[in-house]
């Protein structure tokens, strides 16, 4: 799986930048980056991409690789970019996830298949912090100006969510699937 975000300039004082998130089993890499592997079973990865600098055509080139990994299975389905300089990735994952050494989430049940939110830094690609979405398997995110998180996402549990900037264990508000 594939997702592909832009972001430029204006909005955040980088260079021109293109981000690429889903997940991997066994090992993966970009060209002059990793490799990244899993025996186990699916890891998570977010890669950054940088564009050549002088007049067109432009090309693409690997700058940062980003792994989230487990002792089973992780999905990231969605990015998104606020205006700060930080990415925000959602997925799920079950019994455990690591974004860094010092930052894991694990689920309430052992077995179970939880949500999350993660958000790191563009430049470096380093993680800053996470936090678990239980009740819910998100398939997308979106930020506003405040960067309040929206969350779409699939059963069992809620269809939507908004949780305030920084996200933690309370949200704002919940919609159910409807009946039928």
């Amino acid at each position: 799986m594939l997702k592909l975000t832009r972001m430029g300039s204006v909005a955040t004082g980088v260079p021109p930048a293109a981000f690429a998130c889903g997940h991997f089993s066994g090992n993966f890499s970009l060209p002059g980056l990793g490799p990244l592997s899993n025996s186990v079973g699916q890891d998570g990865v977010v890669a950054r991409f940088d564009r050549s600098p002088g007049p067109p055509p432009f090309n693409w080139f690997p700058a940062w690789l980003a792994q989230a990994s487990s002792t089973t299975n992780v999905s990231v389905n969605d990015l998104t970019l606020d205006a700060g300089g930080r990415y925000y990735i959602t997925g799920s994952y079950t019994n455990d996830v690591a974004f860094s050494a010092s930052l894991t989430l694990t689920t309430s049940v052992a077995g179970a298949t939880e949500g999350f939110v993660a958000w790191g830094d563009v430049n470096t690609g380093d993680f800053i912090d996470a936090f678990a979405v239980p009740g819910m398997t998100p398939t997308a995110i979106a930020l506003d100006p405040t960067t309040a998180i929206y969350l779409a996402g699939s059963a069992p549990g809620a269809m939507a969510r908004l949780y305030p900037p920084g996200g933690g264990a309370g949200f704002n508000w919940t919609a159910a699937h409807p009946t039928g």
